[in-house]
């Protein structure tokens, strides 16, 4: 059986905030939202934040685990006393 890379949480979550602004960009496109000052700052907010978030996440997840400073099996394994 082949191994395969589990992809982080982070980096999935990053990625489905990524894709949230295409969906309110296409509520946008058919009138959907309304049009008042209130909804558009919000809407402007969420975008923001959510390419914000999204993006800072999906680079996170893919950094190495060492950068991420998560477990790595050299963590526990005894030292070599042979170098």
């Amino acid at each position: 059986m082949a191994y395969q890379k589990k992809t982080p949480a982070s980096y999935s979550v990053g990625m489905v905030l990524l894709f949230i602004p295409s969906f309110i960009g296409v509520l946008l496109v058919f009138d959907i939202l309304s049009d008042r000052t209130w909804i558009q700052i919000a809407t402007l907010a969420v975008i923001i934040g959510c390419v914000g978030v999204g993006s800072y996440l999906a680079w996170w997840g893919k950094r190495p685990r060492q950068a991420r400073n998560e477990w790595t099996p050299s963590k526990t394994l005894p030292k070599d006393d042979a170098a």
